[in-house]
């Protein structure tokens, strides 16, 4: 019973500090990186099966990015990202369906890119609302 205690305490534990909300009535597929650079290796495979990259309307989703035991958001931001920046990228299932992940990451402007330091997080509650990013990306 010990020895399965010990292993379970030492299991990694994916943070849930983040938490995206989708307060839009549109579907994304979301992934969270370290850098700016997206290839088609990094998307190619997500599909609307991927439970943890599929961010459904007025849904919550909590990324898969960073692990409790390696400390967690906060070290792997400030050790390990480009510039101490974490990036969310946010694309339309629809639109993805519709041009496929090959023209999508090619064209900038069919997706939605943003650095996030952890004081910018600190300061959002670590909580990120869509609507927002969609807003600031149209300048409307």
């Amino acid at each position: 019973m010990i020895s399965i205690v010990i292993i379970f305490s030492c299991i990694d534990k994916f943070d849930k500090k983040l938490k995206l909300v989708n307060d839009t009535k549109k579907n994304f597929f979301q992934i969270v990186k370290e850098d700016t650079t997206l290839l088609i290796s990094d998307v190619n495979y997500i599909d609307t099966n991927s439970v943890h990259r599929v961010l459904k309307s007025d849904d919550i989703l909590y990324p898969i990015f960073a692990f409790k035991n390696h400390g967690g958001y906060t070290k792997k931001i400030n050790e390990q990202c480009l510039d101490s920046t974490m990036y969310l990228y946010l694309f339309e299932i629809d639109s993805v369906k519709k041009y496929h992940w090959n023209s999508i990451i090619k064209k900038e402007s069919m997706f939605i890119k943003k650095g996030f330091k952890v004081k910018d997080l600190d300061s959002m509650r670590w909580v990120i609302k869509i609507n927002s990013l969609i807003r600031n990306k149209t300048g409307s």
